[in-house]
């Protein structure tokens, strides 16, 4: 442990500030460089330093420091079990028994505070022959392209400029130098088997099959760029959760000496706090963004419509509302039972909503239902915005992602404008998930730049697209027709896409009236005939929502008995 007075007379910086090449290390745990094959054996027993060796390398992270261990962990082999060698598949990074090796035993010997410093990064490589894959590690091995492995050093845009000659790739494994394995593969040409590229004990690049004997191990892994560290000598010591905390307590003390008492009691009496309940689609996640950037702290709560009367509900009931300064409903309604009761504290509230399904909820004053205006139909958040008329939401790229997400909510990018954007922004919400894409999003939208893919989001939708296309034709084989009530559907078993895919069957099957999509909780209906009002035909199961695209939820109830009936 670092002492107080340590704390006061050494160099304190984070780690984002300094420079590359610097050597960093965490005297709080300790790893056995063992010798032997497959880590075993005996080693050296004593902390694994670190080298600085990229910043924002990754866009996903964004603003993370890429750091790689500067001598060998222990050997271990690429892929020790049996495998199809023809399928690259079986024999690449994704299978890899290092893989699993370096994020379960390795990753589980750092300490907690060394751990929560860790930024999960995703990876970019080449699965197949020419086909590129994505996928996501705590801890990883280079590539061959960060080691420089190209001959004319500035002709490499992906290298680490730590590496700019073979003797600058030797890394050692105790006192020896030691041959260590890239995650790279090397496709033959007339086969699909995929040798490993290796750094030899001279620096120099050669491949070996993936079933090769052990070889040694340089982890790499991405770091919170805003870390603590203390530099002791030519090295970087990394500071403890206990140790920044103190630092993080001396700062926070500073500037509380500017607040006076009235404020502080202010601030106590009225809380700065924002609840939002939202929608889980691109719209409902577009308001939350949104909220992010209008308020200073701001709850935001994701629901659908099997449980957003639910959660409200509870919420009034534990009197949760009074610990926030304002609730906004946004992208959803709730029932009219529920309504009345809000009815009540309705000062607290304000429900902001687009569908058609929804417009009796405006006998409330505290509703805003609005399904068309000047400027074309509503979204969720192109209401949210208008309503909220922040001084800290008039820029450029903040209205460009806010016509983004109204152009794909209503469909007009493809009705009207022809405009692939908002589709593809929507396709990277389902690919980096709900949390990274609001994180990423957010931080986009807090600088002066364009509201724009950066290149990781354009080689990921690359990847997408190529999946889809084949789970669009399967679904296509798949389809049971059915009558149901006076209309004649197509109905399919169905996960993903689930907007694109009933378009895209909708347009292909004309002789069909709509196309429901089935999947494990819930159901989609999509249409594009003008005459059929789908979000009337969701409600009568219970849903809402637009003309040509609407949803309903499937109860336990009914799961249940369908699992009965499967096995009855």
């Amino acid at each position: 442990m670092i002492n107080e007075i340590q704390l006061q007379n050494f160099q304190i910086v984070k780690l984002k500030d300094v420079p590359v090449g610097s050597i960093i290390c965490d005297n709080s745990w300790v790893w056995e460089h063992k010798t032997g094959e497959n880590y075993s054996g005996y080693g050296e027993i004593k902390p694994v330093e670190w080298i600085v060796v990229a910043k924002n390398y990754y866009k996903n992270p964004s603003n993370s420091i890429t750091l790689i261990s500067k001598e060998l962990v222990g050997k271990y082999s690429y892929r020790y079990e049996e495998f199809d060698e023809f399928f690259v598949s079986d024999s690449g990074w994704r299978k890899s028994n290092i893989r699993d090796w370096l994020n379960q035993v390795f990753y589980n010997s750092f300490s907690d505070s060394f751990k929560s410093k860790i930024i999960e990064t995703t990876l970019i490589y080449e699965e197949n022959k020419g086909c590129l894959s994505a996928i996501t590690d705590n801890v990883f091995l280079p590539s061959k392209e960060e080691m420089n492995f190209l001959i004319k050093y500035e002709n490499n845009p992906k290298r680490w400029k730590c590496f700019t000659d073979d003797a600058s790739r030797i890394a050692k494994l105790g006192k020896e130098d030691c041959v260590y394995l890239t995650r790279s593969q090397n496709f033959k040409k007339f086969s699909y088997r995929g040798d490993i590229y290796r750094i030899s004990k001279f620096g120099r690049f050669y491949t070996d099959s993936t079933r090769s004997k052990t070889t040694g191990i340089r982890p790499v892994l991405n770091f919170n760029p805003d870390t603590y560290l203390m530099k002791m000598g030519n090295k970087y010591q990394i500071l403890s959760k206990g140790e920044n905390n103190k630092i993080e307590n001396k700062n926070n003390s500073k500037r509380k000496e500017i607040l006076n008492f009235t404020d502080v009691k202010r601030k106590q009496e009225n809380p700065k706090r924002v609840k939002i309940f939202t929608h889980t689609d691109f719209d409902g996640i577009g308001c939350g963004i949104l909220g992010f950037l209008a308020f200073e702290e701001v709850d935001i709560e994701y629901c659908n419509y099997n449980d957003i009367n639910e959660k409200i509900e509870s919420f009034i009931n534990n009197e949760k509302y009074k610990e926030y300064k304002h609730i906004y409903i946004t992208d959803i309604s709730v029932s009219d039972e529920l309504a009345k009761k809000i009815d009540e504290i309705a000062e607290h509230f304000t429900l902001i909503d687009h569908h058609s399904t929804a417009t009796h909820l405006n006998n409330y004053w505290w509703c805003y239902i609005k399904v068309k205006n000047a400027n074309g139909k509503c979204s969720g958040t192109s209401l949210f915005y208008q309503h909220l008329d922040n001084d800290k939401l008039r820029k450029d790229n903040i209205i460009e992602f806010v016509e983004t997400v109204r152009q794909y909510d209503t469909w007009e990018w493809a009705t009207i404008y022809n405009n692939e954007n908002p589709k593809k922004w929507n396709d990277l919400l389902y690919i980096y998930g709900r949390e990274k894409f609001i994180e990423k999003t957010v931080e986009k939208l807090k600088g002066n730049n364009n509201f724009e893919f950066d290149e990781t989001d354009l080689l990921l939708l690359e990847l997408e697209e190529n999946k889809k296309e084949k789970y669009f034709e399967k679904k296509n084989g798949e389809i049971i027709e059915k009558d149901i009530e006076e209309y004649n559907v197509g109905i399919v078993f169905a996960e993903q896409y689930v907007s694109e895919l009933g378009n895209y069957l909708a347009s292909k099957h004309n002789n069909l009236d709509f196309i429901i999509l089935i999947g494990s909780q819930s159901i989609s209906y999509r249409g594009i005939k003008n005459d059929i009002d789908l979000g009337l035909f969701a409600k009568k199961f219970g849903g809402g929502g637009h003309p040509k695209a609407s949803g309903s939820e499937i109860s336990l109830e009914k799961q249940v008995k369908y699992i009965e009936d499967l096995f009855s």
